[in-house]
């Protein structure tokens, strides 16, 4: 889907520079695989039916949404044909669900026996970030300083102008991450 978005730019003769993607990691080698273990160890909970531990007071009642890459490579190829809009847009699921209902979805679906068990969110943040600040990054420090917030995005505006919406739910992908984790 990423080349068909890059031969639609070039076919209509679009730049480059009025498209931009904002938070897309690129990292070094040695660093993505210390961050794609990270990652998957998030499911070895699941696999070994140990119980998932969530840092926040609210039990899990927070909603974090998320976006596939198809969904964004779609959103791309909605913007190169509408002319590429000079405007910011938000990519994101639609009816995303509280977070305890997500990971119990994730869980149920792999017949594991894990728990969600919430833990105390001020005090994880401030132990993932002494991780991170001594080169022991579990979580990326822009994941788990939000992780226990509320974190919706309003897409209307680019379903509006970008006539474009989202085919991915946020159960679906974790489902989907889940089932790629175990073939590993």
């Amino acid at each position: 889907m990423i080349i068909q978005a890059e031969l639609k730019c070039k076919q209509t003769g679009c730049e480059a520079d009025p498209c931009a993607v904002d938070k897309v990691i690129e990292l070094p080698s040695p660093r993505f695989q210390q961050f794609s273990r990270a990652l998957l160890a998030d499911y070895d909970f699941i696999a070994e039916n140990k119980n998932a531990i969530r840092h926040d007071e609210d039990n899990g009642k927070n909603h974090y949404q998320m976006i596939s890459v198809f969904d964004c490579v779609s959103a791309i190829l909605c913007a190169i044909d509408k002319g590429l809009p000079n405007k910011e847009y938000n990519l994101g699921s639609k009816n995303s669900p509280d977070i305890r209902t997500l990971l119990k979805g994730v869980i149920a679906s792999a017949h594991s026996h894990s728990a969600v068990i919430p833990t105390p969110g001020k005090l994880v943040k401030f132990i993932l970030n002494i991780f991170d600040s001594i080169g022991l990054t579990i979580m990326y420090k822009e994941q788990f300083m939000i992780a226990d917030e509320e974190y919706i995005l309003d897409i209307k505006q680019t379903e509006d102008d970008l006539d474009w919406h989202p085919q991915y739910n946020d159960e679906d992908m974790l489902k989907e991450a889940y089932q790629m984790y175990k073939k590993q």
